[in-house]
């Protein structure tokens, strides 16, 4: 591993609620935007779903990373 992967990596373990943060909303804005876009759905239908959207995405994350990590 590249040393600045290494510090990104060090960094974020230090900051778990930033992490949490950013892998919940950035997958979530994501689809939710594409279902802005593409779909052409209302927001009010698209956020619910891209919330839960980020929240499992971040959750299959945190899983596989203890999983991988032992």
């Amino acid at each position: 591993m590249s040393r600045r992967s290494q510090h990104a990596d060090s960094w974020f373990r230090t900051h778990p609620v930033l992490w949490c943060f950013l892998a919940i909303t950035v997958p979530g804005l994501g689809y939710t935007v594409s279902q802005l876009v593409i779909a052409d759905r209302a927001l009010a239908s698209a956020a619910p779903v891209g919330l839960i959207f980020g929240l499992v995405f971040a959750a299959g994350t945190a899983l596989l990373k203890v999983a991988l990590d032992r």
